[in-house]
């Protein structure tokens, strides 16, 4: 078992009667290495500074009874953010619909990197509907194969823009 998936096993059940969902879980070892958690809350709405304080006090606590962590570390809880990291397989069928890029291990259609709609997806592929002329118009990505997914930032900026003009 990775530290990341001990840490999640370990803050996840708190997070989660706190109303919030652990998204990712990087430790970044260094010479003053840090614990970097992204937090979204079960109610998809923003998160706020006040969130991020309250989600660190209790993953503290629970990591300082647990001393999984050997060595000195900064902690930061932050928001997954509006280019919110795509990691498992149910992040990817959230967001169909909504603009991603993908990077992935091997070569698909002679491309690492994709852009584009995710189209659908199912417990062990996801198909994009791909920006690049080059490539086939709809991708089949195994997920295995899939080193790092996230949302499209300008995609989603034009999205929230979009959104609160509708709103006025």
């Amino acid at each position: 078992m990775t530290l990341s998936v001990k840490i999640k096993s370990i803050v996840g059940p708190p997070l989660q009667h706190l109303g919030f969902k652990v998204v990712q879980i990087k430790f970044i070892e260094a010479e003053k290495s840090k614990l970097e958690i992204l937090i979204e809350r079960l109610d998809l709405q923003p998160v706020t500074v006040e969130d991020c304080m309250r989600a660190n006090r209790t993953i503290s606590t629970h990591l300082d009874v647990e001393d999984l962590i050997h060595k000195a570390y900064m902690l930061e809880v932050s928001s997954a953010g509006i280019d919110r990291p795509l990691v498992d397989i149910e992040d990817y069928a959230r967001f169909v619909g909504y603009k991603a890029l993908i990077q992935t291990s091997i070569g698909i259609s002679g491309a690492k990197k994709f852009k584009g709609f995710l189209e659908k997806v199912t417990e062990t592929h996801v198909w994009m509907r791909s920006e690049s002329p080059q490539l086939e118009e709809v991708i089949e990505i195994p997920f295995v194969d899939i080193l790092k997914g996230k949302l499209d930032l300008d995609y989603m900026i034009e999205l929230k823009l979009r959104e609160r003009k509708e709103q006025k």
